[in-house]
């Protein structure tokens, strides 16, 4: 695994980019979509470390597939990690007003916004665990004061022991605790 996708501690997430939001390694989501996904995803992968992206049913979810993003790992000939939207749910297009299929992270999110996601999707990678973020929507432009709980969690290529690919759900009826993020 490259040192790009290895960041440091977990704390660091505070101070590279989010003003008003909490990330953590946790299980503890309050949202129903979150905890969905989590509930499936582990159901997936049983006693491994984490599922194989073959084994992803999207169909199998519901009206939460609608929540979700589903991002390739990929890292460019320059050493730069790119994550890839392979899918994008059509309620996450409808709540931030652009359709994110087939696009990269750094297409739609500011510098600022794409170094914080990207360092969230370095702890996935490194911890092989599900991730939980919640806050203020400070990566998309024009939705710094939409409210979210997400769920970032790793899936691997089949046969490999490495994350090839990430799935998120996101919740925009989830209300930040503004003392909690201060």
């Amino acid at each position: 695994m490259t040192e790009l996708l290895k960041p440091k501690n977990l704390s660091a997430l505070t101070y590279q980019g989010f003003q008003r939001a909490q990330v953590n390694v946790s299980r503890d989501a309050q949202s129903h979509l979150c905890r969905e996904l989590l509930h499936y995803w582990d159901r997936l992968r049983g006693a491994i470390a984490m599922p194989n992206l073959e084994d992803l049913k999207l169909d199998q979810l519901g009206s939460v597939a609608s929540w979700l993003t589903l991002k390739e790992i990929k890292v460019a000939e320059t050493g730069e990690v790119v994550y890839t939207n392979l899918y994008w749910g059509e309620s996450l297009s409808q709540k931030l007003g652009f359709d994110g299929n087939n696009h990269d992270l750094s297409d739609y999110s500011g510098t600022r916004g794409g170094q914080a996601m990207s360092t969230i999707y370095g702890f996935v990678i490194e911890h092989v665990a599900p991730i939980l973020s919640s806050g203020f929507l400070e990566f998309v432009e024009g939705c710094e004061d939409v409210g979210y709980e997400a769920i970032f969690l790793p899936l691997a290529s089949k046969g490999s022991r490495f994350p090839s690919h990430i799935i998120a759900a996101y919740d925009f009826s989830y209300e930040p605790d503004l003392t909690a993020t201060a």
